[in-house]
């Protein structure tokens, strides 16, 4: 599980701990630029990796949602089933933040529905890789989560 956010300090997060003594390819070095290389991470941006065993990747999830009920947050998930899932199992456990969910099988006005609603209001957006292509968020997301199986 990956999770990335602005604001506050920058947390230098050598890449070399999770790669096994790699270089840092992932641009997750600590934010700062090198050169002129427009793909460095910037330096308002920390990012952290926990390694979570499968069982327990929706406990985490669950926990970090309720420890951050005031922020926005944008949830990656690898499939439309899994969002659909995720959404509606966490939406039974009302943690006390609206929850919405994004996918491909949607049709195009419902999905910029759904945008418009979560970037006015603290939310979390339960999405697969369809909300990252070419969309700025006008306003800031706080969290960004990438859920790998």
């Amino acid at each position: 599980m990956a999770f990335s956010g602005g604001g506050g300090e920058v947390v230098h997060c050598d890449g070399a701990d999770i790669n096994s003594g790699e270089e840092d390819r992932a641009g997750m070095g600590g934010g700062e630029r090198k050169g002129n290389d427009k793909a460095a991470t910037p330096n308002r941006l920390q990012q952290k990796v926990i390694l979570v065993p499968l069982d327990q990747k929706l406990d985490m999830l669950w926990s970090f949602i309720k420890a951050h009920l005031n922020s926005i947050i944008l949830v990656f998930l690898s499939a439309c089933k899994q969002v659909r899932f995720v959404h509606e199992a966490f939406k039974k456990l009302q943690p006390g933040i609206p929850l919405k969910c994004l996918h491909g099988r949607m049709k195009q006005v419902k999905r910029m529905f759904i945008l418009q609603q979560f970037v006015e209001q603290r939310s979390v957006l339960f999405s697969t890789d369809v909300s990252s292509r070419g969309l700025d968020f006008n306003k800031g997301v706080d969290w960004v989560v990438q859920e790998t199986s």
